[in-house]
């Protein structure tokens, strides 16, 4: 019997934990075995069954899947049994994840029961793979029988080569269609007459069906007005001015109307505006239509989700429903304020970008692909294809560099999913996704290519073949919507083959720290180092040469020149690399900074992208001491680590110090020598990994390290409380850290909180906050080994020096470091 209980946790996170406490209970402490319950829910490949066992790719597969009771009692009907579909195998974090239509819930002995789910089958020999209650909420017998799959040989689409006239003909036949959908379109219900619009399937008040009943029109300068809203004849516009007609043609002229005259005071809508700004853009008409474009600007900054208005850190920086953001809000929103960047006399904040790009970065998962947000997704159950490419697409347009690291997990989790048949990971929105997917690869630096296919080519061959003969496209499924009546889907397929994206006006230079390479990153004094640079172009064409500084230190306060290059970008590349030689001097951490354009000679899109920096180390020509040899016994219970102090008898630690910042912006509370000293109140004179070493003896134990800098989630960890003691006057003073710390956003010092031991990330066998100096952090940082928890910490600009309170610059100050009272 224990073999069986064993072999019902087996698999569960930390069972090795369970069995280690049982074994510490005396036996006559355990229940009586007999009182588990003996349940066991099981699949066999057999039970997996396909609508359509050989497909075509694209084509719409319903999957099957019998679940049995095989064990000798039931499952009460107040429990869900969970069963979760992939396209692969589970414990591969890339696998897609199939939605289900339905679940169960309860399950009697001998029983079964069925889930059913829809599948748009992709190219090649794919295993579907069902796996019982993945979470292993049921005590069962045996769970070696909870997962199954099904391997299926999918036939490709054939993508028939299409040409120039005949995709100029469906773009001409899809305008027709969008042209005749304007107006008030409604099925009337044969009980009371009552007026229905086109994606209801049943009567609003009769409950009857209204399916193959004749569709009714009302003229208006509007399409879809009832259910599609403003925002509906804002796309259409857009794309009929895409298409190259102008304010002479009729439909375009009266949509205009339709938006001018419409009453925006009560607007409220975030889609709204965001669908308005690029259909008064496409018009080029700046006289007529630059106030409103900058009111809808002005609308959609302020209703950003920011943490200091009181919004979660998870949804800081983002658009959505009330107080959630999601990625089909930063889609309209993004695309909404890159093409008012075509009038440059429209104002958007550079915050305003920084924020939305902190969210875009946080809710990347970590084999690159995005979803809907981060706490639910009704398309699918995990990342997915049209939420990728626009996560994607939302980075290139805030100035992101294109070698950025976010960026470059975006485009390998596209390659590696790629299919322009349908959305991957998600059985609806295929053309959102095929628009989404052409502004992400058209957003310079354009890609032609994506995993070895030419993307465009592919998916315009499936859309001209696609097309319905009246001139519309129609996606598999329109979650929600009738018959497959969903008005936008042809606007997103004419868009795409009319490849519409907003012309930049001006070049946008950038760079990244994964644009630059150091070799070695770790340096003999007086040795040569190569640094290897990449610098983008994510605006304007643009030919010609563009200054770029290579400094030791921040150029901005103090850092020392290296050299200035004067780099060719030839006609035609957006991508350029160059590289120098430097004899690497001063022993200890570098942060080698890169500055395009360091006068300022440019005017670009964003300016925010112009530096970047990478870090490394130099070594001296003495021998390193090891850590263990710096550690010395002073008393019982007390050590010494260098200059640090260790006394396990009090529970605490002590390090000396010196006040480094007396004003000013500051991200961190304490760096080490060589640390990032223009933005820390404290200088510590000791090293992270002793401090490290210390916080472990004392029992505490890091968290998940930080994942970027400025992290909304709240860092996990054991907490510590800080003091910062120091003389004055002849009179000892003794502070909370947080009091050295000024709160912009209240006016106050920073609030008393316990600090977060988060640990530092480890890259290249080094840990990181050795390399680069950074103990304790205000403004969150992965490679810092103490985090600030409070909300505040996911911002840059909300913490600066408390001058009121702080002693001279270079006074003698000593932390003490201890467990935070629980």
């Amino acid at each position: 019997m224990m073999d069986r209980i064993k072999g019902g946790w087996r698999g569960e996170r930390g069972n090795k934990r369970i069995w280690l406490l049982l074994s510490l209970i005396p036996v006559f402490c355990l229940p009586s075995f007999t009182s588990f319950a003996i349940t066991d829910i099981a699949i066999a490949p057999e039970d997996i069954a396909l609508s359509n066992p050989s497909p075509t790719e694209g084509e719409v597969v319903q999957i099957t899947v019998t679940v049995h009771n095989v064990g000798d009692e039931p499952i009460s009907q107040i429990k869900d049994i969970e069963v979760w579909l992939y396209e692969g195998p589970p414990e591969d974090d890339d696998s897609l994840r199939i939605q289900t239509l339905n679940t169960i819930t309860g399950l009697g002995a001998g029983r079964s029961k069925v889930i059913r789910a829809r599948w748009r089958a992709r190219y090649g020999v794919k295993r579907i793979y069902a796996k019982l209650d993945p979470e292993n909420l049921i005590p069962e017998t045996d769970e070696t029988n909870n997962q199954a799959f099904l391997e299926i040989d999918v036939k490709p689409f054939h993508f028939r080569p299409v040409t120039g006239e005949q995709i100029e003909e469906a773009i001409r036949k899809g305008i027709e269609w969008i042209k005749s959908q304007q107006g008030e379109f409604f099925r009337r219900c044969p009980l009371d007459g009552s007026e229905n619009p086109l994606v209801m399937p049943i009567c609003r008040y009769d409950r009857i069906t209204l399916l193959g009943l004749p569709v009714e029109r009302r003229p208006s300068k509007a399409w879809d007005p009832i259910s599609g809203g403003v925002g509906a004849t804002a796309l259409a516009v857009m794309t009929l001015l895409a298409a190259g007609l102008d304010e002479s043609d009729p439909s375009v002229k009266s949509g205009l109307d339709y938006l001018m005259e419409y009453d925006w005071s009560r607007v409220n809508d975030v889609y709204a505006y965001a669908m308005l700004i690029p259909a008064l853009i496409a018009t080029g008409d700046k006289e007529k239509y630059l106030s409103m474009v900058q009111h809808a600007v002005d609308f959609l900054v302020s209703r950003q989700l920011l943490a200091e208005k009181g919004f979660s850190d998870r949804d800081d920086g983002g658009w959505g429903y009330g107080a959630v953001a999601d990625g089909a809000h930063m889609q309209y929103v993004i695309y909404a304020l890159y093409s008012a960047k075509e009038w440059p006399e429209i104002k958007i904040p550079k915050r305003t970008w920084l924020r939305a790009i902190k969210w875009i970065k946080t809710t990347q998962h970590n084999n690159g692909g995005w979803n809907y947000n981060l706490i639910q997704s009704p398309f699918a159950e995990g990342p997915y294809g049209s939420m990728t490419a626009t996560g994607l697409m939302a980075l290139k347009a805030s100035g992101v560099p294109f070698t950025d690291e976010h960026v470059q997990r975006g485009i390998k989790w596209l390659e590696r999913h790629y299919t322009v048949t349908s959305n991957p990971g998600s059985f609806s929105w295929h053309y959102y996704y095929l628009l989404s997917l052409m502004r992400a690869m058209e957003i310079p630096p354009k890609q032609e290519t994506l995993a070895g296919h030419n993307w465009y080519d592919e998916a315009a061959s499936f859309i001209v073949q696609s097309q319905k003969p009246d001139g519309r496209w129609l996606d598999v499924e329109a979650p929600g919507m009738a018959g497959q009546e969903y008005f936008p889907t042809t606007c997103f397929a004419v868009l795409f083959l009319l490849r519409y994206l907003p012309q930049p006006v001006k070049p946008d230079f950038s760079v990244s720290t994964e644009g630059i390479e150091i070799n070695p990153n770790v340096a003999q004094e007086g040795k040569p180092v190569n640094i290897k640079l990449i610098v983008c172009n994510g605006g304007k064409p643009f030919e010609g040469k563009v200054a770029v500084g290579i400094y030791d230190g921040d150029p901005s306060v103090g850092g020392k020149l290296i050299e200035l290059v004067q780099l060719t970008l030839p006609k035609g590349m957006s991508l350029v690399s160059s590289s120098i030689n430097w004899k690497a001097e001063r022993p200890g951490y570098h942060r080698i900074f890169v500055r395009i354009d360091p006068k300022n000679e440019f005017d670009e899109l964003f300016e925010w992208n112009n530096i970047a920096y990478q870090e490394m180390e130099v070594k001296g020509t003495g021998k390193a001491q090891k850590v263990s040899s710096q550690i010395k016994r002073i008393s019982k219970g007390v050590y010494k680590l260098g200059s640090l102090i260790l006394d396990t008898n009090r529970n605490l630690i002590e390090i000396p110090g010196k006040v480094n910042q007396i004003a000013g912006v500051i991200e961190y509370l304490a760096c080490g020598r060589y640390g990032k000293l223009h933005e820390s109140v404290l200088l510590l004179e000791t090293e992270p990994i002793h401090l490290y070493l210390a916080l472990l003896r004392l029992g505490l134990k890091p968290g998940d390290a930080v994942r970027m800098r400025g992290d909304p989630r709240r860092p996990k960890g054991d907490e510590v409380e800080i003091i910062v003691e120091w003389e004055e006057n002849g009179v000892k003073r003794s502070v909370r850290a947080e009091k050295l710390v000024y709160d912009v956003t209240t006016g106050k010092p920073m609030q008393d909180t316990s600090w977060v031991f988060t640990g530092s990330r480890v890259m290249g066998g080094i840990l990181r906050a050795q390399a680069t100096k950074s103990f304790i952090a205000t403004y969150r940082d992965p490679d810092a080994l103490i985090n600030n928890p409070l909300p505040g910490g996911s911002d840059d600009t909300v913490y600066k020096v408390n001058s009121a309170l702080v002693p001279p610059k270079g006074t003698a100050i000593r932390m003490i470091i201890k467990p935070a009272q629980r």
